[in-house]
């Protein structure tokens, strides 16, 4: 209950063109005083960006192309499609060269 809220808002403020991710990610450091691996899109990469998508995909929401919800889904989708999908496959918003798989 606490953590798709959050995740729906950092995605929102990137697929509707606001600001970039590391840009949610240091906003997110700053505020909150946040380890750097604590942020909206470092836990993006952590969990994944399919199990994200599918999860973001279930809201109603996501079903109308002009929410911002439904661009968020877009957006990870266009990273999954080049195959940055987190940090199992080595990148996702951030690249991963030292991540053992």
């Amino acid at each position: 209950s606490l953590l798709i809220p959050w995740f729906k808002a950092a995605t929102q403020l990137v697929a509707t063109g606001v600001c970039d991710a590391e840009t949610v990610d240091k906003c997110w450091e700053l505020a909150t005083g946040a380890d750097p691996g604590q942020t909206p899109f470092r836990k993006l990469d952590k969990i994944g960006l399919v199990l994200a998508r599918n999860i973001l995909s279930m809201d109603p929401a996501a079903k109308d192309p002009a929410s911002g919800l439904a661009k968020s889904v877009a957006m990870l989708n266009g990273y999954i499609d080049e195959g940055k999908t987190g940090i199992a496959a080595g990148e996702g918003f951030y690249k991963y060269e030292s991540y053992d798989k």
